[in-house]
C-alpha cells in the first residue's frame, strides 16, 4: 500500500512538472496546471509527512518573487507579465514547494520508485515516438492526442537519460547489456522528437560525466567514437527509412532566423532601458515578431531584456541558490535544466530549473540522503557511471 502511495505521489508530480511546461498561457492550460496542483498539493499535506516551511526555505520563495512581481510596476505590456505572474502561483511556487518536501523526505524506497518510474515513462513514450512520430513542427501550441509538443516530449527524455544514467544501480533487476539497448532507444526517440537542444546538452552531459567519473582517460576516445557511431547510425535511419524532415531540422540549428531576431530584440531592449528592462512581460507584442513570439526563448536573453542589470544580480542570486553547496548527483540534471532554458521556454514555465530552489536547501547531505549513498556506496566506487560501463562493454565488442 505504501510502494503504491509513494508511486501515485512521484507520477503526479511527474505530470504537473511536465504540463507546467506549456506556455500558451490561454484558460485551458492555466485550469489544467491548477487543478493538477491542488490535487497534488492536496495528497501531499494528507499523505507525506508535512512539516511547516522553514524561514531560510520562505525567503527563496519572496526573493524569486519579488522582481518579477515588483517590475509589473514599469512593465511595457502588463497585461501579458500578470499572466506570467499567474503561472508562476499556480503552478511553479507550488512544485518548487513540493519537490522540497519530497526531497526533505527522500527515503531509498522514494529513489527506487522514481528511477523505476522514469526508467519505463521514457522507453514508452521512446518506442511510440519511433513507432508513430507524433510530431508537427510548423504548428505551435496546438496539442492533441496524435499531436504531441516536441519541447515537453524532448525535455522529459533528455532528463530522463541524465537521470537513468546517474541511478542506473536503482533500475530493478536489469542487466547491463538490456539496459544499454534500453538507452539507445530512449536517445534514438529523443532524436526523433526532433528537440534538438536536448539532442546535444544530454550528449554534453553525458561526457561531462564520462571525464568526472574516469579514472582512466585513455577510455574516453573509445567513448566518444562509441557514441559518434550512434548519431550516424540515428541519422542513416532517419534520412533512409523514415519519411521526416528531421534531419533538415537539425542542420538549420544554427540559421534559425526568428531565434536570433528574438535574441536581437532581447539586446536592444536592453540597451534602451539598462538598468530596470521593459519590466515582466514586457518583451512580448513590442513588434510584428514578438506578438507571435512573446519570449526570446533564451532566460538570460529574457532576464536582461525585462529586468535589467538589476536582474543579471537576481538570476547570478538564484543560480547560486540551486547550485552552490549541493554536491548530489542532481547537478548534472539542473545542468541540463538550465542549458535548456538558453534555448525554450521563459521564466514562468522553466519549472525543471527552479525545482532546484526546493532540491538544494543548503543542506547537501541530509540523514535521509546520507543513508541512500552510504547503503550504495560500494556501487559508487566500483561503477563509477554507466557510460563507463557501456563504453566498456563497447570497446569490447
Amino acid at each position: 500500500m505504501k510502494t503504491l502511495r509513494e508511486l501515485f505521489i512521484i507520477n503526479f508530480f511527474i505530470l504537473c512538472l511536465l504540463v507546467s511546461t506549456i506556455s500558451n498561457y490561454s484558460l485551458w492550460s492555466f485550469v489544467l496546471k491548477s487543478s493538477l496542483t491542488i490535487i497534488l498539493i492536496i495528497f501531499v499535506i494528507t499523505l507525506e509527512d508535512v512539516n511547516k516551511i522553514e524561514p531560510r526555505f520562505f525567503q527563496k520563495y519572496i526573493f524569486f518573487i519579488s522582481l518579477p512581481l515588483f517590475s509589473l510596476i514599469w512593465s511595457k505590456n502588463i497585461s501579458f507579465g500578470l499572466l506570467k505572474m499567474l503561472n508562476i502561483m499556480v503552478s511553479v511556487l507550488p512544485l518548487i514547494w513540493v519537490s522540497e518536501r519530497l526531497y526533505r523526505n527522500l527515503t531509498e524506497l522514494h529513489v527506487k520508485i522514481f528511477v523505476n518510474n522514469i526508467f519505463i515513462l521514457a522507453l514508452s513514450i521512446s518506442l511510440i515516438t519511433l513507432l508513430f512520430h507524433p510530431f508537427e513542427y510548423n504548428t505551435p501550441y496546438i496539442f492533441e492526442i496524435t499531436r504531441w509538443s516536441h519541447v515537453i516530449v524532448g525535455r522529459f527524455l533528455s532528463a530522463s537519460i541524465i537521470i537513468l544514467l546517474l541511478l542506473e544501480r536503482y533500475v530493478h533487476n536489469l542487466k547491463r547489456k538490456l539496459f544499454i539497448a534500453s538507452m539507445i532507444i530512449i536517445y534514438c526517440g529523443l532524436y526523433f522528437t526532433g528537440f534538438r537542444a536536448g539532442s546535444i546538452f544530454s550528449l554534453l552531459i553525458l561526457f561531462l560525466i564520462l571525464l568526472k567519473n574516469h579514472t582512466s582517460l585513455r577510455k574516453v576516445p573509445i567513448g566518444i567514437l562509441y557514441v559518434v557511431g550512434l548519431i550516424l547510425l540515428i541519422i542513416a535511419a532517419d534520412y533512409f527509412f523514415f519519411d521526416t524532415t528531421l534531419l533538415e531540422r537539425y542542420l538549420k540549428l544554427f540559421s534559425y532566423h526568428p531565434r536570433i531576431q528574438a535574441l536581437e530584440i532581447s539586446w536592444k531592449l536592453f540597451t534602451e532601458n539598462p538598468f530596470e528592462g521593459v519590466g515582466f512581460g514586457g518583451f512580448a507584442n513590442t513588434n510584428s515578431l514578438t506578438n507571435l513570439m512573446k519570449y526570446p526563448h533564451n532566460l538570460i536573453a529574457e532576464v536582461l531584456a525585462e529586468f535589467g542589470i538589476i536582474g543579471v544580480f537576481w538570476l547570478i542570486a538564484l543560480l547560486s541558490f540551486i547550485f552552490l553547496n549541493n554536491k548530489s548527483e542532481t547537478r548534472y540534471y539542473l545542468l541540463l535544466a538550465f542549458l535548456l532554458s538558453m534555448t525554450s521556454k521563459d521564466i514562468s514555465t522553466n519549472t525543471m530549473l527552479w525545482i532546484g530552489l526546493g532540491i538544494n536547501n543548503n543542506e547537501s547531505f541530509s540523514r535521509a540522503k546520507k543513508s541512500i549513498y552510504l547503503s550504495s556506496k560500494k556501487y559508487l566506487l566500483r561503477a563509477r557511471s554507466s557510460m563507463d560501463r557501456a563504453f566498456d562493454f563497447g570497446s569490447k565488442g
